[in-house]
């Protein structure tokens, strides 16, 4: 069964290349229900991901925008774009 987490907030590394730590909580694919907040790592996030689980937030107008994996030369980075750049990009 799929899980779906929203995610209201994260903290980049030092270097503003990795994200270190997503703020949020698991709801409905109709993001109706409300669970109580909780954090995930970054390698917690990519597991989900790979598990068929969907992590996403949402832009300006409450629509849905799902995170991806993008490897770039053999690192998994976490993307709301299919752009090839080696950092995490959520916004």
């Amino acid at each position: 069964m799929q899980r779906y987490f929203y995610i209201r907030d994260y903290a980049f590394d030092p270097t503003n290349t990795k994200i270190v730590r997503m703020m949020g909580y698991f709801t409905d694919p109709n993001h109706n229900n409300f669970f109580p907040t909780s954090g995930i790592s970054r390698e917690e996030a990519i597991e989900m991901i790979k598990s068929r689980n969907v992590l996403f937030l949402e832009d300006g107008c409450y629509r849905k925008i799902i995170i991806k994996l993008i490897k770039i030369d053999n690192q998994e980075y976490l993307r709301v774009d299919l752009h090839a750049h080696p950092m995490d990009y959520l916004g």
